[in-house]
């Protein structure tokens, strides 16, 4: 992981995969998984543990991306930060003696300061409120106080105009077709306290879930029903055919 990143995150939506382990092989893969984050170059694992462990291993990957990313954002806004203050303590320590020039100098910079903040502000948020009414065919207004405040929050937490687009594109993929769900693609919600979680959620692809669960119900399948001091599982029975000549009546 990276230097100064000390944890990460096992979604909900990976519960498919852990049910269809038994406890012996879920074990096997969280130990995988936390060598994994820890840099120790786990061996590879065998064929049911590097199944499981492949789109676990993808988002991982994703996520470290998007901290680093946001990782040297905080760090280049700290950066600047700290050049701005004491930009304007050589400023303060040269303006003029007078009293009337230090108010009149103080007025223009307040004036000057206000009006470029304001005209940045607007436009990010103008072309962050267009993108979701031109996704969702609606009329959200960009001068709506709670919309400002909630995309303004979210720009000091160091988010970019990009990562709001991204938002808006998950969530109206997850919650545009469902009728429980499509009353909370609003600004509020989309851009309020759950925004990073949003963010960084799963895009996992359905045809790419079903094709990984075939295949690990099909090994363990084989594993068991080759096994012979285990009961038969519920896949041998379904397919066993009878013996000629047992004269045993099958249902």
């Amino acid at each position: 992981m990276a230097n100064g990143k000390k944890s990460f995150i096992l979604y909900c939506d990976q519960k498919g995969t852990w049910e269809k382990l038994d406890n012996e092989q879920a074990g096997k893969l969280i130990k995988h998984i936390i060598a994994y984050v820890n840099d120790d170059n786990p061996p590879e694992p065998d064929f049911v543990t590097g199944l499981a462990f492949e789109p676990i291993k993808a988002q991982l990957k994703r996520d470290l991306k998007k901290w680093e990313n946001q990782h040297e954002r905080r760090v280049e806004a700290g950066r600047k930060g700290g050049q701005a203050r004491a930009n304007n303590a050589k400023q303060d320590q040269a303006k003029p003696s007078n009293a009337k020039q230090i108010q009149a100098n103080q007025a223009v910079n307040g004036n000057v300061n206000v009006n470029v903040n304001a005209s940045v502000n607007v436009n990010d948020i103008k072309e962050i409120v267009n993108y979701l009414n031109g996704a969702l065919g609606s009329k959200y207004k960009h001068s709506t106080e709670t919309t400002k405040a909630s995309i303004q929050a979210r720009f000091n937490q160091g988010f970019t105009v990009e990562d709001f687009k991204q938002v808006i594109d998950i969530k109206v993929k997850d919650w545009g077709s469902r009728p429980d769900m499509v009353q909370f693609l609003r600004p509020q919600t989309l851009f309020g306290t759950k925004f990073e979680s949003y963010l960084n959620q799963v895009e996992a692809t359905e045809s790419r879930e079903e094709q990984l669960d075939v295949e690990l119900l099909k090994h363990l399948k084989n594993v068991r029903s080759t096994s012979n001091n285990s009961k038969p599982s519920v896949f041998s029975r379904v397919s066993t055919i009878p013996e000629v000549g047992t004269g045993k009546a099958t249902d």
